[in-house]
């Protein structure tokens, strides 16, 4: 869908899709939904290993990015606050393409 970008909307991803997951996995992904409003800003993602914890943090800034320089993005509705940045810090090299998560390639 196109993303509705502007100062003062909540985070907003209806089923949304990692872009590289559509594109390389022979099964389909699970669509995630992601919502944040200034006042409750804050997630606890929790799972087990090899879940998709670090995927849907990854889903999520990416989606937020590719709204922010005006592309589609894969969900049904997404609605992105203006960011003045994104930080990221992931240590591990794992590989969506691959299927290798982030403690399967701390295992390696």
């Amino acid at each position: 869908c196109r993303p509705e970008v502007a100062c003062g909307l909540p985070l907003l991803l209806l089923q949304s899709r990692h872009p590289l997951l559509d594109r390389f996995s022979e099964h389909s992904a699970v669509p995630n939904d992601v919502y944040m409003t200034p006042a409750s800003n804050f997630a606890l993602i929790t799972g087990p290993n090899m879940a998709g914890k670090s995927t849907y943090l990854r889903q999520t800034a990416l989606l937020c990015l590719l709204a922010h320089i005006g592309c589609p993005v894969p969900a049904v509705k997404a609605e992105v606050p203006l960011f003045a940045r994104i930080f990221t810090r992931i240590s591990t090299a794992d590989c969506v393409a691959s299927k290798a998560s982030s403690f399967l390639s701390e295992m390696r």
